[in-house]
């Protein structure tokens, strides 16, 4: 698990949205001083409405050459490498960064849903700041994330903080939220043995889970056998 966190734990993003009308395209300009950031995907595919192909998701122009796409489909990750003159992406297979990891060529078959998230790695630190454009069909504002057995990623796709809700949250399903720190603040899911009630728990104590900024991410590791469940997103109101 540590080496499938190494790349998320790190990441400190900003996010700010503007959408565009009476068009459907809308973009999301995430400001970064990280090397590694979770980037969430807010839109899909800007001619069918249907999930984004990851290479037409964040715009390679103004990003460094050799920035990689990293995403993550519960055993492997696909990664794809920029061409900043030329304004695309191009699947790769590399050494991934995180030793030990499976790394699967980019294809324009990977696609997205909305709710999901993916990485962009920088080839160095920022010196200042950089910003990340991602874009695509802003038509309707997704308010979930799907959530597959094992371990998944996915992020905040609202254009606002928002509060976490989970349907069916099984006992033993954990929450791993990047603190900024180089570490991360993890939230499961236990049962009560004088009450019978479950709740989510922090360091072993009751807590409610925090709100996300627009564009961030976490982690949600499925108890086994499981199965499916649902990430509902609920605007802060005044946030």
């Amino acid at each position: 698990m540590k080496k499938l966190l190494a790349i998320a734990v790190a990441s400190v993003a900003l996010a700010s949205v503007a959408a565009y009308t009476p068009t459907t395209v809308g973009v999301t300009a995430v400001t970064t001083t990280s090397k590694n950031t979770i980037v969430a995907v807010p839109y899909t595919a800007i001619a069918t409405g249907s999930a984004i192909a990851v290479k037409d998701l964040v715009k390679a122009a103004n990003l460094p050459n050799g920035t990689f796409l990293y995403v993550y489909n519960g055993s492997s990750y696909y990664a794809w490498q920029s061409d900043k003159d030329a304004g695309t992406w191009t699947g790769v297979t590399t050494v991934s960064t995180v030793d030990g990891v499976s790394v699967a060529q980019g294809t324009d078959s990977v696609t997205l849903a909305t709710g999901s998230a993916l990485w962009v790695v920088l080839p160095e630190t920022p010196a200042s700041s950089q910003t990340i454009y991602v874009y695509g069909n802003a038509a309707l504002e997704a308010t979930e994330s799907a959530v597959a057995g094992g371990t998944t990623l996915v992020a905040n796709p609202t254009s606002s903080k928002a509060a976490i809700g989970v349907t069916t949250a099984a006992l033993n399903d954990e929450i791993l939220i990047p603190n900024g720190s180089g570490d991360f603040d993890r939230y499961t899911y236990k049962s009560s043995k004088s009450t019978g009630t479950s709740s989510w728990r922090k360091d072993g104590v009751v807590a409610s889970l925090p709100s996300i900024d627009a564009g961030r991410g976490f982690w949600y590791v499925r108890a086994a056998n499981a199965g499916s469940a649902t990430i509902t997103w609920t605007a802060v109101v005044g946030e």
